[in-house]
C-alpha cells in the first residue's frame, strides 16, 4: 500500500513539473526528466522560478 502511495506522489510530481514548465514557457522534456530524478525538489524549484523572460 505504501509503495502505491509513493508511486502516485512521484507521478504527481512529474505531472506538476510538466504543467509548470508548459505554463511558464520552459523546456517540457527537461522538466519531465527533472521530475523523474528529483520529484518533490524539482517541483518546488519549478514553482519558485516562475516565467521565462
Amino acid at each position: 500500500m505504501v509503495l502505491i502511495i509513493q508511486l502516485l506522489v512521484w507521478i504527481g510530481c512529474i505531472y506538476g513539473c510538466y504543467a509548470l514548465a508548459k505554463k511558464n514557457g520552459r523546456s517540457v522534456p527537461l522538466a519531465i526528466v527533472m521530475g523523474v530524478l528529483f520529484s518533490v525538489f524539482a517541483l518546488i524549484v519549478y514553482a519558485l522560478i516562475g516565467e521565462k523572460k
